[in-house]
């Protein structure tokens, strides 16, 4: 396959550089794609020049839905003004919803709608057919996960060595870098919301939420009622079992409260989230 042609000289995004019907493959033909179909982006800014175009045809939906991870102030501002949807942790529910009411006002204050962006919690879930089921299980896969790889992991994320560090006033001093904000901040936030140590919270499993799929159930609508969020994001434990597990115990518990939705209206993630 040669170059795309420059037939067209403007500036591009470059998911906009593939027309609809630029795929032809005609294998007998060997032609696979029609190349006056496809175009240069030629994009320069202050920050990125490319070429482009994207090596691939742009997604039925013309983009693909931009989602935000990040809580520090610029993040928010970011988030509010462009993204579709959120991935968020917070250390309770008090902290989860201070969250959703800043970012819903943030995007005010941009001219955007507040369901035009998703708000979706990172949520780790161990689910059994009774109580004692599921948090046996849950002691069970924390029991399973090293000590150093959370540390190592949480250290790469927050810019210092948490082997060696004790406390809030020797992270700020051992950081590197400025670290991962959201992280830090569900530190505290779990520290405070729980009354554990520093040392405790770095160990803590990101929202983990244990019990039967009534009990779930009933957290996950406390959580979108109260408007905490509006969805959230999985988290797996093992996988594909938890997936199983979810749509065989969890989803028909949802379902049955008007929670989630029996069929999807939409043909693209961006309708669905929508919808």
């Amino acid at each position: 396959m040669t170059a795309p042609t420059r037939s067209s000289r403007r500036a591009a995004r470059c998911g906009d550089c593939w027309q609809d019907d630029a795929l032809v493959m005609d294998k007998e033909g060997g032609l696979f794609i029609d190349l006056e179909k496809v175009r240069y982006a030629d994009y320069e800014g202050r920050y990125v020049r490319t070429r482009g175009p994207l090596t691939i045809p742009r997604s039925p939906q013309g983009r693909p839905v931009l989602m935000q991870a990040g809580s520090s102030p610029r993040g928010r501002d970011f988030a509010a003004r462009w993204a579709e949807a959120i991935f968020c942790s917070s250390g309770s529910k008090k902290d989860a919803i201070e969250f959703y009411t800043d970012i819903k006002g943030r995007m005010a204050h941009f001219g955007r709608a507040p369901d035009v962006c998703a708000i979706c919690t990172s949520t780790t879930i161990v689910v059994g057919e009774t109580e004692t089921i599921a948090r046996e299980k849950a002691e069970y896969l924390t029991s399973l996960v090293p000590l150093e790889m959370v540390l190592a992991t949480n250290s790469a994320m927050l810019g210092a060595d948490l082997s060696q560090t004790r406390d809030e006033v020797e992270l700020s001093r051992n950081k590197g870098h400025q670290g991962h904000g959201g992280l830090e901040d569900r530190i505290r936030q779990t520290m405070r919301a729980e009354g554990i140590s520093f040392a405790e919270a770095i160990r803590r499993p990101r929202n983990l939420m244990v019990g039967t799929p009534a009990m779930i159930a009933d957290t996950m609508q406390d959580m979108f009622e109260s408007e905490a969020c509006d969805g959230f994001v999985l988290t797996p434990t093992i996988s594909p079992v938890i997936w199983e597990e979810f749509v065989r115990m969890l989803t028909p518990e949802l379902q049955r409260r008007g929670l989630l939705r029996t069929e999807y209206t939409g043909a693209t993630m961006r309708e669905n989230l929508r919808s």
